[in-house]
């Protein structure tokens, strides 16, 4: 049997495998792909699972571009090195 793997969870092992060479160590991605997204549920998600690393939710609708929401602070935050 094939196994085929969604296209949330494809971008998700790409951010996973660029994570270390782009120095993003720091922050827990959240990513999901869906028509209606309940954003605060997603960074509640997020937050639970970030394990110290800033959260963030990466998101997109059908036929639209890649987002990405976190809380202002830990965007600053996480500007710093």
């Amino acid at each position: 049997m094939w196994a085929c793997k969604s296209p949330a969870a494809t971008v998700f092992d790409d951010l996973k495998n660029r994570q270390k060479r782009l120095g993003l160590e720091r922050f827990h991605f959240e990513v999901k792909r869906v028509e209606r997204l309940n954003v605060p549920a997603a960074m509640q998600q997020a937050e639970r699972d970030a394990d110290g690393r800033i959260p963030a939710v990466v998101h997109r609708r059908n036929r639209a571009p890649w987002l990405i929401t976190m809380h202002l602070e830990d965007w600053i935050k996480g500007q710093s090195p």
